[in-house]
């Protein structure tokens, strides 16, 4: 059986190896989520990318095999509209975290209290108040 040095769990050194390994362990736990979480939104713009490709693709063939257009000019608008859609998933992804981090930075924020100001004069309230009259409504199977 292995002795424990007694020392070694007083000693402050040691406290702080230990403490900062459990640092480094938290460190990589949130790198992990945050990576799986890039990976998971990452593959939400491809899968939206090629649904709409292939619904575009679609509607091509349908107007090809109607005769409205050729099989040359339907390649080269699969193509363009193929690349349009590559180019727009960074755009889109750069665009949705710059509005996430806006987010979280106005949750964050420290929000201001309005105070009354001493020159301003609070309305007073009626003296009556009308409760709003309710109407009997007849059951439905009675008309």
């Amino acid at each position: 059986m292995k002795k424990r040095n007694k020392n070694q769990e007083v000693n402050p050194k040691h406290q702080k190896q230990v403490h900062e390994k459990k640092r480094q362990n938290i460190l990589w736990k949130q790198r992990n989520i945050s990576n799986k979480y890039d990976a998971r939104k990452r593959i939400a713009f491809k899968d939206y990318a090629t649904r709409k490709i292939s619904d575009y693709n679609a509607e091509i063939e349908k107007k090809v095999e109607s005769g409205l257009f050729d099989e040359e000019k339907a390649g080269k608008l699969k193509d363009e509209f193929s690349h349009k859609i590559d180019t727009l998933i960074p755009t889109w992804s750069e665009a949705g975290e710059k509005r996430l981090k806006e987010i979280i930075e106005e949750l964050y924020s420290p929000k201001e209290v309005a105070e009354p100001e001493e020159n301003s004069e609070v309305s007073e309230m009626p003296k009556e108040v009308q409760p709003m009259e309710e109407k009997k409504r007849k059951p439905e199977f009675i008309k």
